[in-house]
């Protein structure tokens, strides 16, 4: 458990980690959004170019459900990065789910995975969580 003088260190970890989600949820999402344009243009340019063969029926199933999903859970990373960065005690859990799934997003969401991991496990006394020195 760290000590009282680790506290300021770890409360700016916390700022940190709280920011990079906001951010990497941020970009994602700006990501995701570009994605689905370009999809959408793509069946729109088929159709109007009348291609040869028709495109498979559920040819965009897949593409559109994750289009449909991720936007969500990137929606929630950021609601988690805010919430820890105002100090609130429910983003603690929401940020170490995310992290996890972070992990899979390789390289940039490994490495805030894992920071988040090393940041959000850490032994750290509950009212630090909640003091008013996060804010």
């Amino acid at each position: 458990m760290p000590c009282a003088s680790e506290l300021p260190r770890m409360n700016k970890h916390f700022k940190i980690v709280a920011m990079l989600h906001v951010v990497f949820g941020a970009v994602t999402l700006v990501g995701l959004a570009l994605i689905a344009h370009v999809e959408q243009t793509i069946m729109n340019m088929s159709r109007v170019l009348g291609a040869d063969r028709p495109m498979p029926h559920n040819s965009g199933v897949v593409v559109d459900f994750f289009l449909s999903a991720l936007p969500l859970l990137f929606v929630v990373q950021i609601a988690g990065g805010w919430g820890l960065w105002k100090g609130k005690a429910w983003a603690r859990p929401v940020l170490i789910t995310m992290g996890i799934l972070c992990l899979l997003a390789f390289p940039s969401g490994t490495a805030l995975g894992i920071y988040t991991m090393w940041v959000l496990l850490a032994q750290m006394p509950c009212p630090a969580i909640d003091s008013p020195s996060l804010r």
